[in-house]
């Protein structure tokens, strides 16, 4: 089953809330990305968002999210995962639920990548 942010409707996502991982603030992942081992970070935004704006998180890889179900297997249980989005809202807490459901750690950029270049910090050139 492939996730579809449009099919299942914002009453669904809203069930999942409690599900959907806790938030991380940007300084809290810059910080994180020095260490060892660094968290997985995901660029969650749906390819037309990705699209306009390429541009991603150092570290971050872009992954498809209504392909949750194909790439979810590629991702380690033992380090954390951070997802974003344009805003941090429904399609990242979605996938975050997702990813919780299949036993991952997840915590969700709060604000997504708007928040992380509203504050100034470092993007670069993402590809998918």
């Amino acid at each position: 089953m492939h996730f579809s942010l449009f099919p299942m409707g914002l009453a669904s996502i809203s069930q999942h809330t409690e599900t959907s991982g806790a938030w991380i603030q940007s300084n809290e992942l810059e910080a994180l990305l020095v260490k060892s081992p660094a968290p997985q970070v995901l660029d969650v935004r749906l390819v037309s968002d990705f699209d306009s704006d390429p541009s991603i998180i150092p570290a971050a890889e872009w992954k498809d999210p209504a392909k949750v179900d194909d790439w979810a297997a590629s991702l380690s249980k033992d380090r954390e995962v951070v997802v974003y989005c344009v805003r941090g809202l429904q399609v990242s807490r979605g996938v975050a639920s997702r990813l919780i459901e299949r036993g991952f750690d997840v915590r969700n950029l709060e604000g997504g990548i708007r928040a992380w270049k509203e504050s100034g910090r470092e993007v670069v050139p993402g590809k998918r």
